[in-house]
């Protein structure tokens, strides 16, 4: 299920329990400290459960993550201390965990150049299913689509993944260039004609207006082609 909602970039643990009691605040930090690491900006609740299988806090040295089941049910391992030595304890702890990611507002085609009005920040549920297979390549920071464009077509009301989208690029076939045409110690300036889209300080073809010729040159800023023959 999709939610509209603010951008969040940071991670947040509710726990909860069936007991009154609850998990005491210090292991309760400690298992939040590991689910950070699993689930990239997102929000994570814990789920009601019995916490009879929780060890007592003041026994535990260390929490970590060993596994999670694609049904939203993390297995948590705790090393205690008690009368007996070091013992390992296992629990399972059921969790929903929640990312704000960027949600096409209508179907962009190849080629388009993404804007703020073509997305919204829409709250996603990655615990289960293809979200959670997928949650690695949505794009929960809006900074990552300034100046991109898309690389497939993408459909409306679908999140807006990593691998559809390419850098726009900095000239496009067609527009002006400036020639620094460079031989020896000699330099001669003119105008050409874009003939492939190109990004900053990489090849790209060029038509010179004066010679007619094509050229292939190193795009620089303010659309300068420096060409060394």
């Amino acid at each position: 299920m999709i939610a509209q909602g603010l951008s969040i970039f940071a991670f947040y643990i509710v726990l909860a329990s069936q007991s009154g009691s609850g998990i005491p605040l210090l292991l309760q930090s400690k298992i939040i400290k590991e689910l950070q690491k699993q689930v990239a900006h997102s929000k994570v609740e814990l789920l009601p459960f019995n916490t009879d299988s929780i060890p007592d806090s003041t026994k535990v040295i260390s929490v970590k993550y060993l596994s999670e089941s694609p049904v939203g049910m993390a297995s948590m391992g705790f090393v205690c201390r008690d009368g007996e030595g070091i013992t390992e304890l296992t629990a399972k702890i059921p969790y929903r965990a929640t990312v704000y990611a960027a949600v096409a507002m209508k179907r962009l085609k190849f080629g388009q150049n993404v804007t703020s009005e073509d997305y919204s920040m829409q709250e996603i549920d990655v615990t289960s299913g293809l979200y959670r297979e997928i949650r690695g390549l949505l794009i929960t920071d809006e900074s990552k689509l300034s100046k991109m464009q898309a690389h497939q077509t993408l459909m409306e009301n679908q999140p807006i993944l990593t691998s559809g989208l390419i850098a726009s690029p900095d000239i496009q076939r067609g527009e002006s260039v400036k020639l620094k045409i460079i031989s020896g110690g000699l330099s001669i300036n003119t105008m050409g004609i874009a003939q492939e889209p190109s990004y900053l300080d990489q090849p790209i073809r060029v038509i010179s207006l004066k010679t007619k010729r094509e050229v292939t040159g190193v795009l620089r800023n303010g659309n300068n082609v420096e060409v060394q023959l």
